[in-house]
């Protein structure tokens, strides 16, 4: 894409835009890696696990595209598990392995290399109301916290940003994959925040789904180190759970009909359950729901959920 130019081809507004301020501080996105294997070579550096990404393949075999996998040899389609990898590294007869076809992209994960939780930062366009106030927001907050002017940054096929920070401290204000805000508030989702070893993202020069790549904007060897994602404006988010209320009149009408033989399950079967949605039915705000089909998955309340989904509902029929 052009420099000012969406993925969709939207015109963008040069003086706020996050490229237009990345070419002018320093050109390193010359520096970056060029292919696959540069970009293996720097993970390992960093001492995170380069996994193999291909969305495309993956969609058409019926996978999530965003799923770990590869083409091997003789092109049979196989998928990993990123588990396995969160705190390992796969040796060179893995990575040969993985990374024999062309076709294949890369990923890796967020999470601790031994010296600092590295962490990255998912600005996504659809949390924005358009693209223009998207990059407005980026540019204001990398003006604000001139740091973020040097962490290696990529643009993303559907048109988001994604930096690179190195935390001193685990963030213990995120789980692996939590939505993050830019308000001290935490009122507004702008994107997750992939900083535990169970952050997954995928990363340049890999195809996405719609047949754009990756591609990085600036570059740096090792990301900037800070205390904490607070220390650079990225809040957690809260969420607010809105509960349509209900009028008093139809309340009294239909609580007036149950019979006071019933049992408490039955009322909340029968009386309480049918109105809730989902979201009002399940209100702690540390599931940091995400939608899969028709169910919700998010974190659990009972145990620290690596993958960020360990926790799902969904409506039934009855």
């Amino acid at each position: 894409n052009a420099p000012g130019l969406s993925h969709h081809g939207a015109q963008r507004n040069n003086n706020s835009d996050p490229c237009k301020i990345a070419q002018s501080s320093l050109k390193a996105q010359d520096l970056a890696p060029r292919n696959v294997r540069e970009t293996i070579a720097w993970l390992l550096r960093l001492e995170r696990p380069p996994l193999p990404e291909n969305p495309i393949e993956a969609a058409k075999q019926g996978k999530e595209p965003k799923q770990p996998c590869f083409l091997d040899a003789k092109g049979y389609f196989k998928s990993v598990n990123w588990k396995h990898w969160q705190n390992t590294q796969p040796n060179q007869e893995i990575i040969d392995a993985w990374f024999c076809n062309p076709k294949t992209g890369i990923g890796t994960l967020g999470g601790w290399n031994g010296k600092h939780w590295l962490g990255w930062t998912d600005f996504d366009l659809k949390d924005f109301s358009s693209a223009q106030d998207c990059d407005r927001s980026i540019t204001q907050w990398m003006e604000q916290y001139p740091v973020a002017q040097t962490a290696p940054m990529f643009r993303t096929p559907s048109g988001g940003y994604r930096f690179l920070f190195a935390f001193e401290r685990e963030p213990e204000n995120f789980k692996a994959n939590s939505g993050f805000s830019l308000a001290k508030d935490g009122s507004h989702h702008c994107g997750e925040l992939l900083c535990k070893n169970g952050g997954h993202t995928l990363l340049p020069p890999t195809v996405g789904l719609n047949g754009e790549a990756y591609r990085w904007v600036q570059w740096s060897e090792y990301p900037p180190v800070v205390d904490s994602p607070e220390e650079i404006g990225l809040y957690p988010l809260v969420k607010k759970t809105e509960v349509k209320p209900i009028a008093k009149a139809e309340s009294h009408q239909r609580f007036t009909t149950v019979n006071s033989n019933h049992s408490l399950s039955e009322l909340l079967e029968n009386e309480i359950y049918p109105r809730l949605n989902l979201e009002q039915a399940f209100n702690w705000g540390g599931h940091d729901f995400q939608v899969h089909g028709n169910k919700l998955k998010g974190n659990c309340p009972w145990h620290d959920s690596q993958s960020g989904t360990a926790f799902y509902c969904e409506r039934t029929q009855n």
